[in-house]
């Protein structure tokens, strides 16, 4: 048997030349309106000639509406079976609609395949708008934009945009591509990326994605992505990519399948053979018929479509909120994640430094000012932190002689004396005497004509978010929550305390922090790494799941990440955690609803209960209905 060959409509379609694709692209039910048109006037003709012959009036209307909905079909039966594969849809529908001719039921063959054809068309459609699904919830419809050039605004289409290049946006209108506010706080509707209704101000340097709509003011913005690397983009290639990492079921479902149809086909040859040894009274048409019932119930495109299609519509449901989700493997294994290990910095706290505690010793204001303008010399984060925070002591009093040593901190002279501004290590090397403690958070220590003279402390806050989305997830039952950082111990235990988390581990170098993970992930087995740092991309490559901040995440830790959330919202991870069990159930409703019903039926049709009619449903009504339940997680709106 030919691995694809179980049904064309699953998974085969590249397979069978262009022309032969039009039941899978046909827009309208014109051919069954004719077809059924045709049927009733045979039914007529048989009902007001009953005395005549009326297989002589009726069968080439029969025969024409057979051909006007089976040619297809039968083509492609043909042309399947040249190439030696006997074993898929269109030829078992061939031979059960050509056995029931053979029996004489020539009204019920024909209407077989007309109920066939018509939900092969239903079915496609609906296959066809849940692979669309992310494309309407973003409503892709950004055919050009304007390019600005110095004032001046130039049409062009999404495409043409290069990073760099300044872009137009009018109130009402939606972003083409990625990119940065340029100065003015702006009003945005996020809407199609995180499922706020609120606007939101972003200011400048902040990052925009694709799908966001200006709400009020138009602004310019600079791009940060071509239109191929675009969020929209980047949702869309998912979409098409997710089956190429099939979940185990998946997988399985697709590994018994390629046995299944042979199985029941001997099966349904068992079942019209061997009663002939047993039943004295045997009749070979009736055994025939329950035969082709078995046939047209062994086609598994209720398995084949409809699983790979709500690993689709999750992954829909998901990218409508913001979290780009790489295939229906990573949604299997998220739903049943158990261990979160968490990154410090970017990831549960906002990364920014600002000024924690004040402590000067004497002449604070005068310390103060000569503080600011050393720092403005420079370029350190935490010199623009306490700038920053102490721009109101600039003074016209400035420093000479400046150094900065990296690593350490910098120095200038004030009135011939030596100011200092760095960390402890650096004191303790001048020969500055001074009590010091074990710091939990970053200080920088100042000293002025070999005099300690006090100290700043700043802190990373925590998102703001953080506590409620360990909650969440504890109410989710990942019981195991735990962070890794290459901070300071003691400030990183007092971050996991804050938070509730089980375990914290500072003062890690990368490679370290991968061999703790290891760790974590034996002993729990299925573990989650959040992080978004470069030093984070090795953990988050090894992680069961890794998942990456996309808005302030290194392109390393997005490009090996399963899991990206695009606007680095922790509460997106309880989200995407339940939008992947919400898919898994999903996917388990049509796997025990698919198999009940093929089972029950065969049964049935062996048994003499069950006829084609019911068979027709075991195969294509219950692999419409599949794909429609599918369809329901595009629709979900509180996840």
């Amino acid at each position: 048997m030919s691995n694809e060959s179980v049904s064309c409509s699953c998974e085969d379609e590249e397979e069978i030349p262009s022309k032969t694709k039009a039941i899978f692209k046909i827009s309208d039910f014109k051919l069954q309106i004719y077809s059924l048109i045709l049927l009733i006037a045979a039914l007529l003709l048989s009902f007001y000639f009953p005395i005549a012959d009326p297989l002589w009036l009726s069968l080439p209307l029969l025969l024409l509406s057979y051909l006007l909905v089976g040619f297809e079909v039968l083509k492609k039966a043909y042309i399947l079976l040249k190439r030696g594969d006997f074993f898929n849809e269109f030829t078992l529908m061939t031979i059960a609609t050509f056995g029931a001719f053979y029996i004489g039921d020539y009204l019920e063959g024909v209407f077989v395949m007309l109920f066939y054809s018509t939900g092969e068309i239903i079915q496609g459609n609906a296959t066809r708008s849940v692979r669309s699904s992310i494309k309407s919830l973003l409503k892709l419809n950004v055919k050009t934009v304007r390019k600005w050039t110095e004032g001046k605004t130039e049409i062009k289409s999404p495409e043409e945009i290069l990073p760099g290049d300044h872009i137009q946006v009018n109130s009402g209108e939606m972003l083409a591509l990625d990119g940065v506010v340029l100065a003015e706080d702006v009003y945005i509707n996020t809407s199609n990326i995180t499922g706020e209704s609120l606007s939101r101000v972003f200011s400048k340097g902040d990052k925009l994605l694709a799908g966001m709509i200006c709400e009020q003011q138009p602004f310019v913005y600079e791009a940060r992505s071509n239109w191929d690397h675009s969020y929209i983009s980047k949702i869309m290639h998912l979409v098409e990519e997710a089956s190429s990492k099939k979940a185990k079921t998946q997988r399985l479902i697709s590994r018994l399948a390629k046995t299944y149809t042979p199985i029941v086909f001997f099966m349904a040859l068992a079942l019209v053979t061997i009663p002939w040894f047993f039943d004295s009274e045997y009749v070979f048409n009736k055994w025939l018929y329950r035969g082709l019932v078995f046939l047209v119930i062994s086609c598994p495109c209720a398995f084949l479509i409809a699983i790979p299609l709500s690993y689709f519509g999750g992954i829909g449901l998901a990218a409508s909120k913001g979290i780009l989700i790489k295939g229906g493997e990573v949604i299997e294994k998220l739903a049943k994640i158990k261990a979160f290990v968490f990154d410090k910095t970017g990831t549960l706290t906002i990364g920014k430094y600002s000024v924690n505690e004040i402590d000067i010793l004497n002449n604070k204001e005068l310390n103060l000012s000569r503080l600011y303008e050393l720092e403005l010399n420079s370029n350190h984060p935490l010199a623009k932190t306490i700038t920053s925070h102490l721009s109101n002591y600039a003074s016209s009093e400035k420093a000479t002689l400046i150094k900065e040593y990296p690593g350490f901190g910098i120095e200038g002279f004030f009135e011939n004396e030596l100011f200092l501004a760095g960390n402890k290590k650096w004191l303790i090397r001048k020969g500055i005497p001074f009590e010091h403690h074990v710091d939990t958070l970053p200080t920088i220590y100042l000293a002025y004509a070999n005099t300690y003279i006090g100290k700043i402390t700043l802190s990373d806050r925590l998102k703001e978010n953080a506590k409620e989305v360990v909650e969440d997830l504890r109410a989710l039952k990942v019981d195991h929550l735990i962070l890794l950082s290459g901070d300071n111990t003691e400030l990183v235990k007092i971050i996991a305390s804050e938070l509730n988390l089980d375990l914290a581990f500072g003062d890690l170098l990368p490679e370290e922090k991968v061999a703790r993970f290891i760790e974590i992930r034996e002993k729990y087995k299925n573990a989650a790494f959040v992080g978004d740092g470069i030093n984070d991309a090795p953990v988050i490559a090894i992680a069961d799941i890794g998942i990456a901040m996309g808005g302030s995440g290194s392109d390393a830790a997005i490009e090996n990440a399963d899991v990206i959330i695009e606007y680095d919202d922790l509460k997106e991870l309880p989200r995407a955690i339940r939008i992947a069990r919400k898919t898994q159930i999903n996917v388990y409703q049509n796997l025990f609803f698919a198999v009940f019903v093929k089972v029950s039926v065969l049964l049935l049709g062996a048994l003499g209960i069950a006829g084609l009619w019911e068979a027709i449903f075991a195969d294509v009504g219950v692999a419409l209905l599949v794909v429609l339940n599918a369809s329901r997680l595009k629709g979900l709106k509180n996840v």
